[in-house]
């Protein structure tokens, strides 16, 4: 019990320093805030969400009517083998393109697949992609929680730049 430190003793040993060691932490703390601060200002976090990145080029192909309605075709139904009473569905769609029926196979996970499927192009139709199917982003996760933490990493890096991890 002899160890126990009261909160006055720490703040009092804290101060003791002198003010330059201070002044660092203060640093530091102001350093956290405006990555945060920055964040949030300038949504970094989008730049790095494929969902939302995605989404702007869907509102960009609107913009440039480069929309292509595709018609279901048919469905495909698959059994979930961690529960039996889940199906899985995908669906082929058929559109045409200057006067040439084409294909299109989309993934939609546990919803069943619309009747009409809204594909949109960048530049060439022959690149299509839809915000309306079951998207797959392997290692977007790492990029994402990396964002989540950068105000505690920039923070730590401060510290130690500072000397005052020791």
């Amino acid at each position: 019990m002899e160890y126990l430190t009261t909160t006055e003793e720490i703040i009092t040993q804290f101060f003791s320093h002198g003010p330059v060691f201070v002044a660092k932490w203060v640093l530091v703390f102001v350093v956290v805030i405006l990555s945060f601060v920055i964040r949030i200002k300038f949504n970094i976090d989008d730049s790095f969400n494929p969902h939302v990145r995605i989404d702007k080029k869907v509102k960009k192909a609107i913009e440039e009517n480069h929309v292509i309605e595709a018609a279901l075709v048919k469905v495909h139904t698959y059994l979930d083998d961690k529960n039996p009473s889940l199906h899985e569905y995908s669906g082929d769609y058929q559109y045409e393109m200057n006067g040439k029926k084409c294909k299109y196979r989309a993934v939609f996970g546990y919803k069943r697949p619309p009747e009409i499927l809204h594909l949109y192009y960048d530049k060439t139709p022959k690149k299509l992609f839809t915000n309306e199917k079951l998207n797959y982003y392997g290692l977007w996760g790492i990029p994402l929680l990396i964002m989540q933490f950068s105000p505690f990493i920039i923070g730590a890096i401060t510290v130690w730049l500072l000397g005052l991890a020791g």
